[in-house]
């Protein structure tokens, strides 16, 4: 399956530095400034593991699933009904590279979500960029 977008960006710390920050997620409720960092978007929100994997639940009523893969260097975050976003850590030389992909994985009506999520680009790529920002500041 090929991602709707890609965005990508270089950080300096290892990709073991970012790692410890980004698979370490906690259970339990969280609001405003003691949100984690990979859901500063939103202003509440509940996860708990089941079965191997985390289940966020937001206020609006919507909910997230989120898994590791520490073989891989990947955190995969799964809406409902169509968005997957899969971010890859890659050590090169002296730099990490991040990437994070978007993909369109609706079973039904996939056309229609292609066609809802076009006008998303810009707010996704906002949102990517605030990830790293804030993943960097943790680890300094």
């Amino acid at each position: 399956m090929k991602p709707v977008w890609v965005f990508q960006k270089i950080s300096s710390f290892s990709v073991q530095q970012i790692e410890e920050v980004v698979f370490a997620i906690d259970e339990g409720s969280f609001s405003g400034n003691d949100m984690p960092f990979l859901y500063a978007n939103q202003t509440s929100c509940h996860i708990k593991e089941e079965n191997g994997r985390y289940v966020v639940h937001f206020h609006d009523g919507h909910k997230e699933f989120v898994t590791t893969d520490t073989s891989r260097h990947q955190l995969i975050m799964q809406g409902e009904w169509w968005y997957r976003g899969v971010y890859t850590f890659t050590q090169e030389e002296d730099y990490t590279k991040i990437t994070y992909e978007i993909f369109n994985i609706a079973q039904t009506a996939r056309w229609i979500a292609s066609l809802m999520i076009l006008p998303e680009k810009t707010t996704h790529e906002k949102r990517f960029h605030d990830f790293v920002r804030r993943i960097e500041a943790v680890i300094k």
